[in-house]
């Protein structure tokens, strides 16, 4: 048994190197993120993606070094004011300047984006672990649930609860998160039911590793690269949303700046004052596009088919 036991430990440390179709495959980690990286670097409209995420990233973290006005200071005697070189982007009908509101709304949106995006990405990663690593009556209950979650408009539903429970960001984030954790679910599930089949997983059972260990240590880590990619891809859907919350009043609440509540703000005024609209619609859909040719880049990278080449 001792013989078999380390056997088995031998062949889980020395698993970096498997046979497939006949050839002999790297699969250390860092050899393999390495790859991914040199992959990613020569998809063109991957690395637009990452450099359009980057510099909106800086644009937020350096907000009061570069608005040129707090994003709250209202001047009435400049409201409406078209785009000039004081008001790059105009004034709103507060007076205030849109390019500051605009350039802070950058944090918020980004912010929502990203913790709706882990709070989906861990009730989802979590349940589709459970579902395809036990199956039976677990996985079909799941699945299932899932199911109905998947039948119901997201905005329809995310209305309904927040209209319900009051507008606010902490409340959109939450309703968000319960909500959208499906895609997670149905990924990682399936990725889980192909990854509990192979040797290695039958090989760590051998020797007496428990469920969640081998969950961890072997299941997770070998799904990883598809969840990087959902998540990239689940960041903007997150940021649309929210900001079609805000749009109609149930989301961000005045007079913090968010890109769908300035753009509720400028709707009354689209043709005496259009910039109010268009700027902040301009900068959602350059960070919505940024994220997606960034999710499309590296969903090419980890293709473990693009790899062979």
């Amino acid at each position: 048994m001792f013989l078999v036991r380390r056997a088995v430990n031998h062949f889980l440390e020395k698993n970096s190197m498997e046979k497939t179709g006949g050839r002999r495959r790297v699969k250390h980690s860092a050899g393999l993120w390495r790859l991914v990286f040199r992959r990613f670097k020569r998809h063109r409209s991957g690395m637009i993606g990452l450099g359009i995420v980057l510099a909106m990233v800086f644009i937020a973290i350096f907000a009061p070094f570069i608005a040129p006005y707090p994003y709250d200071e209202q001047n009435f005697s400049e409201r409406l004011q078209p785009p000039s070189l004081k008001h790059p982007f105009g004034t709103d009908p507060l007076g205030r300047d849109v390019f500051s509101r605009v350039v802070y709304g950058s944090r918020i949106s980004i912010f929502i984006g990203l913790v709706i995006t882990l709070l989906t990405a861990v009730i989802g990663i979590t349940l589709g672990l459970i579902a395809g690593y036990f199956g039976g009556i677990v996985d079909a209950v799941i699945s299932k649930v899932a199911e109905i979650f998947w039948a119901f408009p997201i905005i329809v539903f995310a209305l309904a609860i927040v209209a319900a429970i009051g507008p606010s960001v902490k409340n959109v984030i939450l309703v968000l998160g319960i909500l959208m954790w499906v895609s997670f679910t149905k990924v990682v599930r399936a990725e889980t039911l192909s990854i509990r089949e192979r040797m290695f997983i039958k090989a760590a059972k051998v020797i007496g590793e428990n469920n969640f260990k081998i969950i961890i240590r072997h299941v997770l880590p070998n799904a990883f690269p598809s969840i990087i990619v959902l998540a990239t891809l689940t960041v903007p859907d997150a940021i649309l949303t929210s900001a079609a919350l805000s749009f109609l009043g149930l989301g961000v609440q005045p007079p913090t700046p968010e890109w769908g509540a300035i753009l509720s703000d400028g709707r009354l005024y689209l043709r005496l004052a259009p910039w109010i609209t268009i700027f902040p619609g301009i900068a959602l859909f350059i960070l919505v596009l940024g994220f997606n040719f960034m999710g499309d880049g590296l969903r090419d990278a980890l293709d473990p088919l693009m790899r062979r080449r």
